[in-house]
């Protein structure tokens, strides 16, 4: 739209052939032209109402254009600012994530170590459990032998007993049998 001057607005260059009177301005068709309206008159004196409502319209929409200004320049501002920060809220992210990577490997590498500790401490067991074996083994055999032993020693025993006895009843028995020969060989 285009100003043309005593209350004519245009849609074109052209302003002679607009037909378009802002708000205060009436079309006279005789002069083909607009004209101010003719103020009323009230109680009070004559009437400027639509002056001051266009001024009052004017000024809304200046100062609505302004803070519209305002609120777009202030958003454009924010959102700069933001993308400003994307690089270093990135670097952050990157920061964060190499740190709890490193925590994952260390714990990991602790419960390597635990689980190394582990199977060393079962191995121990284990070897342990078989030298404990082996031992229990060792006694019992060596328990047996004794038992062997014992019982050999016992049947030894016996038997020495018994020849012992075979032999004291046979020297008896032959000292008894023949005295005189048994004199007659110390003579």
């Amino acid at each position: 739209m285009y100003y043309c001057g005593n209350g004519v607005i245009s849609s074109q260059m052209d302003c002679a052939n607009s037909i378009i009177c802002i708000n205060g301005y009436d079309w006279d068709e005789s002069q083909k032209q607009c004209k101010q309206q003719k103020q009323q008159q009230n109680d009070y004196g004559p009437s400027n109402t639509s002056n001051t409502a266009d001024w009052s319209f004017s000024m809304t929409n200046i100062i609505v254009t302004i803070i519209v200004s305002l609120i777009v320049v202030v958003f454009s501002l924010w959102v700069v600012k933001k993308l400003r920060e994307i690089p270093l809220i990135m670097k952050d992210i990157k920061k964060q994530q190499e740190e709890n990577n490193e925590i994952l490997k260390n714990k990991f590498e602790n419960q390597q170590l635990e689980i190394e500790k582990l199977t060393k401490i079962i191995n121990t067991y284990q070897y342990a459990s078989i030298n404990q074996n082996e031992i229990e083994v060792d006694i019992n055999l060596n328990n047996q032998v004794q038992d062997l032993e014992e019982q050999n020693s016992n049947e030894r025993t016996d038997h020495q007993n018994y020849y012992e006895n075979g032999n004291q009843q046979q020297e008896g028995y032959q000292f008894q049998s023949t005295p005189i020969l048994e004199n007659q060989k110390f003579q």
